[in-house]
Order: C-alpha cells, then sequence, then structure tokens
C-alpha cells in the first residue's frame, strides 16, 4: 500500500515525495532530514495501533506538517482520537487515488477532507448523537483492571520491547502476545502501547518494568 501511494504522489505534478515509513523512529528522523507539508499517516504500523501517537508526535516536533489519515479503521474511538491528536483530516482506504490526491492538496491548502461516512459521524458528534467513546463501568481507578500477566505484557511494551521481545520474555508464544494486547487495548480504549500505558498508570496499575 505504501509503495502503491508513493508511486501516485511521485508521478503527481506539483507534489514532491519526500518518503514511505513504516516505524515512529523512521518517520521522525525522515521529517527531521526533510521537514513535509502533508503526512500521510495509518493507524495501524508494524505490529501495534500507534499511529494516533505517531500523529501527536509529528504535530507537537513538527507543527508545520500536517496529518492526514489514511486507514481502514472507521470506528468513532479511533476516528476522534486521531482527530484530537491533531490529524487534519481522514480518508477510509479503498478510496480512488484521485480522491486521495484531491485530499492532500485540500489539506495542503489549508482545508480538512474527510471521508464522507467520517463527516457525517462528526457532524452527529457535533449535534449531540454520535457514538461517543464513553468511560466505561469499572474503569475509573480500578487497579485490577489489568491481570497480572497483561500488565506485565503492557510494562514490556512501554519499556520499548517488541512483541517478539516480549514473547521470549514472559515464556509465551506470538500469538499470546498479540491476544494479551488485544485485551488490553480492549479494557483500556486505547490504541497504541504508550497510550495504554498512560491510561493503566492513571488508573492506578502498577507496570512491571
Amino acid at each position: 500500500m505504501r509503495e502503491a501511494l508513493a508511486s501516485v504522489i511521485a508521478g503527481h505534478p506539483g507534489f514532491r515525495l519526500l518518503g514511505g515509513w513504516g516505524t515512529l523512529p523512521e518517520l521522525m528522523r525522515g521529517l527531521g532530514e526533510s521537514p513535509a507539508d502533508v503526512v500521510l499517516m495509518d493507524i495501524q504500523l508494524g505490529e501495534s495501533m500507534d499511529g494516533i501517537s505517531a500523529t501527536s508526535e509529528v504535530r507537537r516536533l513538527f507543527p508545520g506538517t500536517a496529518v492526514l489519515v489514511l486507514t481502514v479503521f472507521d470506528q468513532p474511538a479511533v476516528v476522534f482520537e486521531a482527530l484530537s491528536a491533531g490529524a487534519v483530516g481522514y480518508v477510509l482506504k479503498g478510496a480512488e487515488p484521485g480522491v486521495i490526491v484531491a485530499a492532500i492538496e485540500e489539506v495542503a491548502m489549508g482545508g480538512a477532507p474527510m471521508t464522507g461516512t467520517i463527516a457525517r459521524m462528526v457532524i452527529e458528534r457535533f449535534h449531540g448523537r454520535g457514538d461517543l467513546p464513553r468511560e466505561q463501568p469499572g474503569m475509573g481507578g480500578d487497579p485490577d483492571i489489568l491481570s497480572h500477566r497483561e500488565a506485565e505484557v503492557l510494562g514490556a511494551l512501554a519499556a520499548g520491547c517488541r512483541y517478539k521481545e516480549v514473547a521470549a520474555r514472559l515464556g509465551v508464544s506470538h500469538n499470546t502476545v498479540r491476544s494479551h494486547v488485544r485485551r488490553i487495548f480492549e479494557k483500556l480504549h486505547a490504541h497504541g502501547a504508550t497510550e495504554a500505558a498512560r491510561k493503566a498508570r492513571a488508573m492506578g496499575v502498577r507496570l512491571p518494568d
């Protein structure tokens, strides 16, 4: 997908492709070397859903760079968290190349392009009728929200370990780690390890180093 997008962007008059990166560190290095006007951001980066954290970091470190989300995720909680993190547009994958190009141009000119269903979602939220993410019963201040093993997994991820390293450290399979991570994100309504760790600690959960 990234290679296809790179081809479309590089071949469009008036666009200059600066690079394509698959992880947050690679993105930060790339933008540090060649600041961009617009970054196309997916929510799913590698093995985790840290595109939202990446959006926040881009906006913090490169305030002149606008972030346009291009992803398959259309859940209200994900949409609004991405917008809250600083994304100025939200387009769903599957859009025609011309639509993506037009969205990039609109962002560069100060606009906020969104796929129709996403725009409707935002409007409904503005009018108070949307499917809004709310804190779930039993979450606030509950140190038992995560099991001991889930806290171990999240602590390792927060310390910078990759899934394979977590699996080796805990003596479990890679798939087991992924299952734990999925449940952690569901319980904490988080979309990345950094966000999940922050929320867990705020709830009083002690995360092992």
